[in-house]
């Protein structure tokens, strides 16, 4: 009998699976005839995963051993702020500057960082183009507070 499966748009299915696989999904299933799931060379799988030369990336926006600088993030976001150049864009540039300040002190205030974040993202959102670093942003916060 053959395995039914039925993927969404955007999806990635790896190995044996079956059934349906939903819209922006990643299913890494058995490789082999035993049942295991042997991933064994460097691979980026989902929307927007990124991963290095000896790494594996599984998941949308996963990034594995391909980091970013986090002041390039910030740099980028201050671009974005200064070209959008309305009074939002200029509240947002007070906002970047009072976060990056707060985490260059010795021991930052967590809840003021993720306050700050919070107004950053609002304002990101309503000049537009700040996505893909609310993202980024979003990622190094949870890696801060989290490990």
């Amino acid at each position: 009998m053959k395995n039914y499966l039925n993927v969404g748009k955007g999806s990635v299915v790896m190995g044996n699976v079956s059934g349906n696989v939903g819209d922006n999904s990643v299913v890494v299933g058995p490789t082999d005839i035993y049942g295991n799931t042997i991933l064994n060379r460097p691979m980026a799988v989902g929307a927007g995963a990124k991963a290095g030369r000896d790494s594996i990336a599984i998941g949308a926006y996963a990034n594995a051993g391909a980091g970013y600088e986090i002041s390039e993030v910030f740099a980028q976001t201050e671009t974005l702020l200064m070209q959008a150049k309305d009074e939002n864009s200029q509240d947002g540039l007070v906002i970047l500057r009072d976060l990056v300040k707060e985490l260059n002190r010795p021991i930052c205030e967590k809840q003021k960082v993720l306050n700050l974040f919070e107004k950053l993202k609002n304002v990101l959102c309503i000049v537009g183009g700040g996505l893909d670093i609310i993202q980024k942003l979003s990622h190094y916060f949870m890696y801060l507070f989290n490990k």
